[in-house]
């Protein structure tokens, strides 16, 4: 399924009835010009909000999609990759296999008050979407059985008493860290994310914030940076947003009528701190699509 460029509104979309299907009236999106805002999809509900439908499962080939980080600390004045590691994210070149371990020995499967087990989230070499479950072993490492060339997203799925991980939890590539999981978040919180293979994903709106970090004060300023790399290319200034905040506020921005961004292509958050000590944030959401 191919998806429209030129996405319209998806609160202004109208419906029309198409065919009926397993008693069931199947609709499909449309523009107010009766063009498909995603051409072939069809939901088998009657539609009251699409971002609803898409996250009950309703419309065919599309799900809803959100990727959210944090950068803990930026030092200095300095340009960041908005994730729980800091500094700019270390892409594996190869697929590869990846060890992991934790900051305490208390992250021990079974038997340890804190994490027990690890879910990554990733892509084989052919960019296709693989997962393994890692059985944590305190401080020791713990090599993966898959190969990985991406790395998306980890979270924590058991637990001992504690519920939470103890330690910082790191995921290696020799001595570069892909994937970190922070004391007590049981999750990744990476604004980075490469497009699995046979899937397009449409980015419709992010949420930018940034903070001082711990005993920094005053107002944080800098500019934040959507970078996208198609496969073998480099990465490309796509969007900028200027950010200004005292009190740690918020800003909602809109990318209408949405920012298609093809497979294979990665996908990064970049925060360029015009104050030190700086604790940027923020989500990307959309949809990501069946090609």
């Amino acid at each position: 399924m191919a998806i429209s460029p030129n996405l319209s509104d998806k609160d202004n979309a109208s419906l029309i009835e198409s065919t009926e299907t397993a008693g069931q009236a199947a609709r499909a999106v449309v523009n107010p010009d009766g063009t498909d805002v995603v051409p072939g999809v069809v939901i088998t509900s009657p539609l009251t909000d699409y971002d609803l439908e898409v996250a009950l499962g309703n419309v065919t080939g599309t799900t809803s999609f959100g990727k959210w980080g944090r950068n803990p600390n930026i030092h200095s004045i300095s340009s960041e990759d908005v994730w729980d590691g800091g500094g700019d994210y270390p892409y594996i070149l190869s697929a590869t296999t990846l060890t992991m371990s934790s900051s305490d020995a208390n992250d021990v499967n079974t038997t340890g008050t804190g994490a027990w087990q690890v879910m990554i989230y990733g892509l084989n070499s052919s960019y296709v979407d693989i997962t393994e479950t890692v059985n944590l072993n305190g401080t020791t490492g713990v090599t993966t059985s898959n190969s990985f060339f991406r790395v998306n997203r980890m979270a924590v799925i058991t637990a001992g008493s504690g519920g939470f991980n103890i330690g910082d939890l790191s995921l290696k590539n020799g001595v570069d860290t892909v994937g970190k999981i922070l004391s007590g978040f049981n999750k990744t919180q990476m604004a980075i994310y490469t497009v699995p293979a046979a899937k397009t994903l449409v980015i419709m709106k992010m949420n930018l914030s940034a903070v001082p970090h711990l005993s920094s004060i005053g107002i944080k300023e800098g500019v934040f940076n959507l970078l996208i790399r198609v496969e073998n290319g480099v990465f490309q200034l796509q969007r900028a947003w200027g950010f200004t905040s005292r009190n740690g506020s918020s800003s909602i921005v809109t990318l209408e009528p949405g920012l298609k961004v093809v497979a294979k292509s990665d996908v990064k958050l970049r925060f360029n701190a015009h104050n030190r000590h700086t604790e940027p944030m923020g989500d990307i959401n959309g949809y990501l699509v069946e090609d």
